[in-house]
């Protein structure tokens, strides 16, 4: 029943919907005043990193692939819902 339900992959697309904006290689997201995410898409995964202006790498690397993941992620970290932009 469950093996047929199969995560949303990120794309582009969809983290532009974010926020995110593309830069150098990387999308980039301003979550306040001096804390960003960025992304690097790789395929079917991708690699994230947290940082601030003070410290560059906040939060550790990982990989996943789906955009509900993204969401958990964000929400864990931040405490806000990361929801598409109009």
């Amino acid at each position: 029943r469950y093996e047929k339900i199969n995560p949303i992959p990120l794309t582009e697309e969809i983290l532009l919907k974010f926020g995110f904006y593309f830069e150098d290689g990387f999308y980039c997201l301003r979550i306040n005043n001096t804390a960003f995410m960025t992304i690097k898409l790789l395929g079917s995964y991708v690699n994230y990193e947290l940082s601030n202006f003070r410290q560059k790498i906040v939060f550790s690397r990982g990989e996943f692939s789906g955009v509900h993941q993204l969401q958990n992620l964000f929400y864990s970290i931040i405490g806000k819902e990361l929801t598409f932009k109009n």
